[in-house]
């Protein structure tokens, strides 16, 4: 995710979501969006319609990991190791890969696009899929159950599970890695980067991977802790039993008013720089989600590609308070409109940069690259008096 510039989590509660289905769970989620957000459990559920009530997209039992790559290309995994792939419009039972065991399961996934996708999975096993073929099974060679997985290129993946075993993958082959300071199941994984990676486990554990070595974290609780995620490396939610959610500001993990006593089971959010908020979702038994919405800085340009001349009109999407805005739009030019309209002649790919006064002092947001100019198509036409036919000629000029 993009690193926050600001966020305002004052007065921000955790609000209870309406839910299609009145019995299941929700085991976690996964977002592209502020409004594209989906969360999984006995069925899954989507905030795409904007009825006011999260809607069944899919359903079928026990559903536990999820990866989303774009808002046409999600997945998720449960039980007898099956996947189930949604395209934008639709979703596709991919196959159950059972092993011996039937109840194996699919506890998390992970991967760089549909054609390198990686599952863990509770006997101890890692899939993976190419986009061709079936899901390929790695013996990772442990007897305990691995619960989550996640990377961040295609040589730099890990996967934790029971008795504290963690490995990392380089690209070649997967290693244990040594002197892991706990033997608690650990259930999650979240990272900002190979050098910030935080894994949350039973008995309120918490590690940190600082790139060099993992490290045990005070989270102030014994439950157990089913869930994580951040926005960046100071800003991570963990969640588990009795309602249980954690914060951490970057220096010290604090507790926070869930508004319940139910089991939480995963936490997932996003970033949303053209919606203005962060927004935060945390499923459990019953079923339940519960939902926080924090202010952010943002802005959103439509469109922003194109080819040479590009018309752009900018839109300031900040949920915080503020006075004046100044606009860059990288290409030596500025505004003070408030939702300003820019022409690019050139070709090229331009940061814009908002900035702004409040009475917390200067906000700035930078979106690099933001806008990308191309250049036209020009010099070919086709000419035909009616509708081209298959196997009828046409003229290029």
């Amino acid at each position: 995710p993009a690193s926050p510039a600001v966020r305002d989590t004052s007065g921000t509660t955790w609000v209870k979501q309406n839910l299609y289905y009145a019995d299941g769970y929700v085991s976690g989620g996964i977002a592209s969006a502020a409004d594209h957000s989906l969360a999984y459990g006995n069925a899954v559920y989507s905030n795409t319609l904007g009825l006011g009530t999260w809607e069944p997209y899919y359903s079928w039992d026990k559903t536990y990991g999820g990866y989303m790559y774009a808002a046409d290309d999600a997945w998720v995994g449960g039980w007898c190791r099956s996947t189930h792939h949604y395209d934008g419009e639709k979703w596709t039972h991919e196959g159950c890969f059972s092993s011996n065991d039937t109840y194996d399961i699919v506890t998390g996934m992970w991967g760089t696009g549909f054609r390198n996708l990686y599952a863990s999975c509770d006997s101890g096993d890692i899939l993976w899929y190419d986009g061709f073929w079936a899901w390929t099974p790695v013996n990772m060679g442990v007897s305990s159950d691995l619960w989550d997985i996640i990377g961040f290129a295609k040589d730099d993946i890990y996967t934790a599970g029971n008795w504290g075993n963690i490995f990392h993958f380089d690209g070649t082959s997967w290693e244990q890695f040594e002197d892991v300071p706990t033997i608690q199941s650990l259930n999650a994984l979240w990272g900002s980067g190979p050098m910030d990676i935080f894994a949350v486990g039973d008995f309120g554990t918490i590690l940190h991977y600082d790139g060099t070595s993992w490290h045990l974290m005070n989270s102030g609780t014994l439950e157990h802790l089913f869930g994580v995620w951040g926005a960046d490396g100071s800003d991570v939610y963990a969640v588990g039993f009795n309602g249980t959610i954690l914060h951490y500001d970057g220096i010290s993990w604090q507790a926070e008013d869930s508004g319940t006593t139910q089991d939480l089971l995963g936490v997932w959010g996003v970033y949303d720089q053209d919606a203005g908020k962060q927004v935060v979702w945390a499923g459990g038994r019953g079923p339940l989600l519960l939902e926080k919405t924090i202010p952010i800085i943002g802005f959103n340009a439509v469109p922003s590609y194109g080819t040479a001349p590009l018309d752009t009109t900018f839109t300031n999407t900040t949920q915080l308070a503020y006075t004046s805005s100044t606009w860059d739009f990288g290409d030596g030019h500025t505004s003070t409109d408030s939702a300003p309209s820019h022409r690019y002649e050139k070709t090229g790919n331009y940061t814009v940069t908002l900035m702004m006064d409040s009475p917390s002092g200067q906000l700035e947001l930078a979106r690099p690259e933001y806008i990308q100019v191309e250049e036209p198509i020009t010099g070919l036409t086709a000419w035909h008096d009616g509708p081209t036919l298959l196997g009828e000629p046409t003229t290029f000029n």
